[in-house]
């Protein structure tokens, strides 16, 4: 796997900052910090297996797991094959690195879609259509890259942000007593 670094500026400047009259700060450097991330390409993801949990609007919390694989038939076309044995298409956005994997059947089609910035783990809305009713966003999705160790593939985004949220929540029992 190789995976090319981009790197990008993003601004902690809030809005009000950024209107007010230049300063001569030797402090201008603080202000950016670098963020570095893949960008990942397509070829990452032909032939790549994923476990995809997928919650459906009037599932309520029922979370249905399956598989689905990435390949491409004879004639060069993207296919998506699903462990239920149903098959749509899959294409994957470079420029937006967004993924989409579809799953066709008899009375309609489901789309797989979301934003990819992990090599390992993918999330994003399910839309949907069939004869009954048109098309709308039907239900939310996870997924993690199969055949990869533990290890390699890390705590998956959405757990470190709960963690983050957490840390947030609690007290900081220390500083209030400091203040008393």
């Amino acid at each position: 796997m190789q995976v090319q670094p981009r790197v990008a500026l993003s601004s902690s400047i809030s809005s009000a900052e950024g209107l007010s009259v230049a300063s001569d700060d030797e402090d201008d450097d603080d202000e950016y910090e670098y963020v570095e991330y893949d960008i990942l390409r397509e070829e990452e993801f032909l032939g790549s297996e994923w476990l995809v949990g997928t919650v459906m609007d009037n599932s309520g919390e029922n979370i249905v797991e399956t598989w689905c694989r990435l390949a491409v038939d004879k004639d060069g076309k993207n296919v998506a094959i699903w462990g239920d044995n149903s098959e749509g298409n899959w294409n994957f956005d470079v420029a937006n690195q967004f993924l989409s994997m579809s799953k066709n059947s008899i009375l309609g089609k489901n789309i797989w879609a979301g934003v990819v910035d992990d090599y390992y783990f993918c999330r994003g809305s399910v839309r949907g259509w069939n004869f009954f009713s048109p098309a709308s966003v039907v239900g939310q999705w996870q997924a993690r890259r199969l055949g990869v160790e533990k290890d390699e593939a890390g705590v998956a985004p959405w757990f470190e942000q709960e963690e983050e949220d957490e840390e947030d929540a609690l007290p900081k029992s220390t500083e209030a007593s400091e203040e008393l």
